[in-house]
């Protein structure tokens, strides 16, 4: 690519591939016009941004109990459609692990129970035991055999085995692609750049040196921060979380959540239902 090069989108203060192998390429004293490096020296940077994205993406814990953060967004949004008497369906290519249940789209006017997520071993039981269809109430994840010449895929499989078209969605934490000129843009927006910018340096100055010195101190630090902006984006309601019993005594505000979640009348199909 001819020097110089800008970024992908140059109205942006956000990086990309070619930002970041720019400084990769300073870091480790190659300098920054990727035209004057030879193939080992570019191959050297290419592997320099894409272990700091993955430090990035992965991090070690950052708090007392050891706990790694999960980034928002590595946890897009799966849809997939059944069809009749098809037990087996392919999960997305990116696909690691479900993030809660599996729920029936919307726009039906029955209503079916998320899909509760169980082993592959209970899932044969059920089916062994019992081989009916309907609605299907179970799923497993299964891993499909891989003869190494892919990356290895996940599928999904249902009990009862469905008995119609049923259109569902999931959350799920995705793997991700590495870092490349076909594929310049890394995931996270503009509060998490100079945390990537300083996991690539650091990266650069641990194969340069041999050590981890201040820009791994940096990328720490600066992990904090789009920790804390990840943690923003979060839900300001996730819903009720306390004890629902009847118990007294308690206070009129117990009394009030109470109410609305136990007493709450409800219609369905043209009647009205009153709480327990």
């Amino acid at each position: 690519m001819t020097w110089p090069v800008t970024n992908v989108e140059a109205d942006s203060l956000a990086v990309d591939y070619f930002y970041l192998q720019r400084v990769a390429g300073d870091g480790l004293g190659y300098g920054w016009n990727p035209d004057g490096w030879n193939h080992e020296q570019a191959n050297v940077a290419d592997e320099c941004i894409n272990a700091g994205y993955r430090k990035f993406l992965y991090p070690d814990p950052v708090d007392q109990i050891g706990q790694s953060h999960e980034w928002s967004f590595l946890r897009p949004t799966g849809r997939l459609s059944t069809a009749a008497d098809q037990r087996e369906y392919p999960l997305p290519e990116d696909f690691e692990r479900f993030i809660g249940d599996i729920t029936f789209s919307a726009g039906t006017n029955d209503y079916y129970p998320p899909i509760r997520l169980t082993s592959p071993e209970r899932l044969r039981e059920l089916q062994t035991d019992n081989t009916f269809s309907g609605y299907p109430r179970y799923g497993a994840v299964v891993p499909v055999r891989s003869d190494g010449q892919r990356s290895q895929r996940q599928e999904l499989w249902l009990y009862p085995i469905p008995d119609a078209s049923y259109a569902m969605s999931f959350e799920y934490h995705a793997a991700q692609r590495k870092l490349s000129e076909d594929y310049p843009f890394p995931l996270g927006g503009l509060s998490v750049c100079q945390c990537l910018v300083e996991a690539v340096l650091s990266e650069a100055e641990l194969r340069r040196t041999g050590r981890l010195g201040a820009h791994e101190e940096q990328f720490r630090r600066r992990l904090l921060a789009a920790v804390a902006a990840d943690l923003r984006r979060a839900p300001a309601v996730l819903g009720y979380n306390g004890n629902g019993r009847w118990a007294a005594p308690f206070s009129r505000g117990q009394g009030r959540r109470w109410q609305q979640i136990w007493s709450a009348s409800v219609t369905y199909g043209g009647t009205l239902y009153g709480g327990p």
